[in-house]
């Protein structure tokens, strides 16, 4: 938990850099990242809990199965909706361009993430 803060921390500092916003702006703009990606996890978790909850059993019929792929299909309805929510709000509070920098900064984000936990790895391996 702490070490997911410290990365949270990292990641807005790295947004607040890259995206060049004021510090309001920045801070309402991390705020609907949070909402928007706790809503986010939220469908992903109730998604996961029912598919796995349903293939348990592992001998589930026909109807059970359409209807298992009927509620993945209805979530990822729910994703994309969210998602567009997501950016149109993001687009009225920072601008589409803005938006644009920030999926740019994000995917530069996790390639330093990783490439840092990939060091500290091998770090680990050497002692």
């Amino acid at each position: 938990h702490e070490y997911s803060e410290e990365i949270d921390k990292m990641k807005q500092d790295f947004i607040r850099k890259e995206l060049n916003l004021n510090e309001k702006k920045a801070d309402e703009y991390i705020l609907l990242l949070k909402e928007y990606q706790s809503k986010r996890h939220e469908l992903r978790e109730t998604s996961m809990e029912l598919y796995n909850k349903n293939l348990e059993g592992q001998n589930i019929t026909e109807k059970e199965a359409e209807l298992m792929l009927q509620k993945k299909l209805e979530t990822k309805e729910k994703m994309l909706t969210l998602e567009r929510e997501h950016v149109e709000k993001s687009i009225e509070l920072i601008s589409a361009v803005k938006v644009l920098e920030y999926y740019q900064a994000e995917r530069a984000f996790k390639k330093k993430l990783l490439k840092m936990l990939k060091e500290k790895h091998k770090e680990q391996i050497k002692k």
